[in-house]
């Protein structure tokens, strides 16, 4: 187990820059979650730190080496794919058993020991003898899991590795991982386009955009305290409502003058306000001085999730499950001020109140 350090990284191929002048410490036993878009770096990252890339410019420690000369092989690390990587020749024995068998880091007699007990930490005792052809896909990403923890590596490195599983089995496989790490505490670098994945799952969360960390902090921090437009937009399901405006005498008006809430900001001529679809409450028509048309009510079991039309301005809200909207009806809406978070709409950086 070691830490993981990343000095003033930078991946280059031509005149593209995947990763730009990037910095992290990851603590040893940290389960550090990669978060963003396709394309902007966290993959590219993760590959570096195993060795699978080398850096253009910048430094790669693992524990107190730099290991930017180390082969892959010799970094001691275990990386788990998205597409699981297996031999479909060999058994699900042979396959974990095979990273002790090439690096000859165990003696054969003990091989069918550690294979064992790392089958029954993913719950693999009795599917030893199958092939891969014979599992399910939650199965298969076991074995592959099953294949990294047999190393006792000094650190995992994780590529999307739930992502070609059905919605329930990502469920089921994000309780098994985190169950894991709970039990192995071994440092854990996870890349992910998930939020879900990441919120669930991640000590700390790196939110990447155009090769670099935009915000790095807890889940909570992410959620409640985004840093700018970019990460308050990526993080939420619904994502954060970004209604454009101004401030006007320490309240914030929308284009269409609609007065949505206090704000202690100063006069603004233009701003962007963020507020999440479940701090909006939907109040009795003309109890406030907000209103907005139904656009759309989609009942999700859990609750309803209302798109309204605010002005030429779509927004969405989160209300009971035994609520009824009919489309086009209107309704009144408050705003918490104590809630709702400021941008400055050209930089896109949170303006602190």
């Amino acid at each position: 187990m070691a830490s993981i350090r990343l000095k003033n990284i930078t991946k280059r191929w031509g005149d593209f820059v995947a990763v730009d002048n990037q910095s992290l410490d990851i603590e040893d036993q940290e389960f550090l979650v990669l978060l963003g878009p396709s394309g902007c770096g966290k993959t590219t990252t993760m590959r570096m730190i195993a060795g699978l890339e080398e850096p253009t410019e910048g430094e790669v420690w693992i524990g107190d080496r730099m290991v930017n000369d180390e082969l892959p092989k010799d970094r001691d690390v275990a990386m788990v794919f998205q597409n699981y990587g297996l031999y479909p020749h060999m058994s699900v024995f042979d396959n974990i058993a095979y990273p002790l068998k090439i690096r000859k880091s165990a003696p054969k007699a003990r091989i069918p020991e550690l294979v064992r007990k790392a089958a029954d930490r993913v719950e693999l005792l009795q599917f030893l003898e199958r092939r891969p052809r014979e599992l399910s896909g939650g199965q298969r990403q076991r074995v592959a899991l099953a294949r990294a923890i047999v190393r006792e590596p000094q650190a995992f490195l994780m590529d999307e590795p739930l992502s070609n599983l059905d919605a329930k089995l990502r469920v089921t496989m994000r309780a098994e991982l985190k169950h894991l790490s709970h039990e192995l505490q071994i440092t854990t670098v996870y890349v992910t386009h998930d939020q879900i994945e990441a919120m669930t799952l991640a000590d700390r969360i790196g939110v990447m955009n155009d090769g670099r960390i935009r915000q790095l902090g807890t889940p909570d921090e992410i959620y409640n305290d985004p840093a700018n437009i970019f990460v308050a937009d990526f993080i939420g399901s619904p994502s954060m409502n970004l209604i454009q405006g101004a401030v006007d005498r320490n309240c914030f008006v929308t284009a269409g003058g609609q007065q949505l809430t206090e704000t202690p900001a100063s006069d603004l001529d233009r701003a962007v306000l963020g507020v999440r679809a479940e701090d909006i409450a939907v109040v009795r028509l003309g109890s406030t001085d907000v209103d907005a048309r139904v656009y759309a009510a989609e009942n999700t079991g859990e609750n309803v999730v209302l798109t309204l039309q605010l002005g030429e301005q779509r927004i969405t809200c989160k209300e009971d499950r035994y609520l009824k909207f009919s489309i086009n009806e209107r309704i009144g809406l408050r705003f918490d001020s104590s809630k709702t978070y400021l941008f400055e709409p050209d930089s896109g950086a949170r303006i602190r109140q």
